[in-house]
């Protein structure tokens, strides 16, 4: 009866299974997920978001036409405001000028300073200083941006 694996087959497949093992030592085994930026607004006494106030709020930036392009992942969460895609796109349009409208008339004007995290399980963009009003913001303990009037 004639074996159906072969010596220089098997070897083979043996040597190249280490050559690919052994060669993937820089590869990333993990993934961090993306960063998310947290805000509240405050105005006038009230703090957005509250009940029924999510859509009192929106954020958008000119695109190169100077139209309006809304950032749409605006989400709110146990009294915050939550998006990623804000900061992906402020670092992929070089930190533009971001206006925060309040009932469809701007409240704010905010400037995120990004940069790529290169740390492993990163490769995100990340916010390094958020600016309101050409003003520093700093976050609270929880890393939640108050913006104010």
């Amino acid at each position: 009866m004639k074996s159906s694996c072969s010596f220089p087959t098997l070897s083979c497949t043996l040597i190249l299974s280490l050559i690919f093992l052994f060669s993937c030592g820089d590869r990333v085994d993990c993934q961090a997920p993306p960063p998310v930026f947290y805000f509240q607004v405050k105005a006038n006494g009230v703090t957005y978001p509250n009940s029924g106030s999510t859509s009192d709020i929106r954020i958008f930036y000119a695109d190169g036409a100077n139209s309006k392009t809304y950032i749409s992942d605006l989400d709110s969460y146990e009294g915050i405001f939550t998006t990623g895609a804000l900061i992906m796109k402020s670092h992929a349009l070089n930190n533009p000028e971001i206006t925060v409208e309040l009932r469809g008339e701007p409240f704010a004007k905010l400037r995120l300073e990004t940069f790529i995290n290169t740390a492993k399980c990163q490769g995100w963009a990340t916010v390094s200083k958020v600016y309101q009003d050409n003003k520093p913001l700093t976050p609270s303990s929880g890393n939640i941006y108050i913006i104010t009037d």
